[in-house]
């Protein structure tokens, strides 16, 4: 909606959790994805209004089985290129459309979490092994800076901390980054580092945790049984929320003092057992994925 013409003047504000996507498939690889779909199925192209007629669970099926031939949004998403969507949200640089539109963007510390084998036992040998296959000689590097920031995590969270790092956290500092230099309306960012109790919270502050609590829901799949913190973090989140709808602007009695991000402060408010706005954290390991690039391979 922020890179959509018609869209304007239809929304004052908005907010992307997790989702700092910069890019929109293009017609070529929506064909391609349509196509290998189709194959999948066995529906010739002529026929491709058969899949109406499917139970969702076999699309669902032949989309995990040619899911890891895709990258970026997985092959299915908005279409750019046309005239509703003429450009990319965010590439080269953000869209005009939206210049006045503030924003909130916002990742979990272990986002990652839902990709992968949910190996929890991975052990050290493995998580060099993965490491090796996204950096090659540049592995014990990147081991040895998350060690240093993280050095009590299991061999999987830490996994998980360097491909959120390299693929979601990197595309939503890439969105504020540009957002920033429009010179528009401003932009806030945020980290939410509680992590859920399910599963004996061995998945950390995964994927969607802190969907439930903008809805002030704590009686979900992600946050039940969950410490007394997750109650005040609801309290503060759907406060964010609702202060941001009414007036464009997060800030409000029940949380800290929260500044627009700037390229030299890159202030963010860390949601967790302590609510706090923080200066670049974990800068060093920004800065290490901003020098290396994205891995060899996908991090799915």
């Amino acid at each position: 909606m922020l890179a959509a013409p018609s869209a304007k003047g239809l929304f004052h504000s908005a907010i992307v959790q997790s989702g700092s996507f910069l890019r929109l498939e293009t017609p070529e690889s929506a064909t391609r994805a349509t196509e290998m779909l189709l194959r999948e199925l066995e529906i010739p192209k002529a026929r491709a209004r058969e899949l109406q007629n499917l139970p969702f669970q076999r699309i669902i099926a032949a989309y995990a089985t040619i899911f890891p031939k895709f990258s970026g949004m997985g092959g299915f998403g908005p279409v750019g290129g046309s005239e509703f969507l003429p450009q990319h949200p965010f590439d080269p640089v953000a869209a005009a459309v939206s210049r006045d539109v503030p924003l909130i963007v916002g990742t979990t510390l272990d986002d990652a979490a839902i990709f992968g084998d949910f190996n929890l036992k991975l052990a050290e040998p493995e998580l060099r092994n993965f490491v090796t296959a996204q950096y090659g000689d540049k592995a014990d590097r990147v081991i040895a800076a998350y060690r240093r920031a993280y050095p009590e995590v299991s061999p999987f969270l830490l996994r998980t901390r360097i491909t959120t790092d390299s693929f979601l956290r990197s595309g939503a500092y890439t969105q504020v980054e540009r957002k920033v230099a429009q010179g528009g309306s401003p932009t806030w960012m945020y980290r939410f580092d509680m992590p859920s109790p399910a599963y004996g919270g061995k998945f950390g502050a995964v994927h969607t945790t802190d969907v439930p609590l903008t809805f002030h829901n704590t009686l979900n799949q992600f946050t039940a049984g969950a410490p007394p913190e997750m109650e005040r973090l609801a309290d503060e989140m759907a406060s964010v929320w609702l202060a941001f709808a009414r007036t464009g602007n997060p800030n409000n009695s029940l949380i800290p003092r929260w500044d627009p991000y700037d390229i030299e402060k890159r202030q963010t408010m860390i949601f967790g057992r302590e609510t706090r706005a923080v200066s670049d954290p974990d800068g060093e390991l920004r800065k290490l994925h901003q020098e290396l690039g994205p891995p060899n391979i996908p991090v799915w």
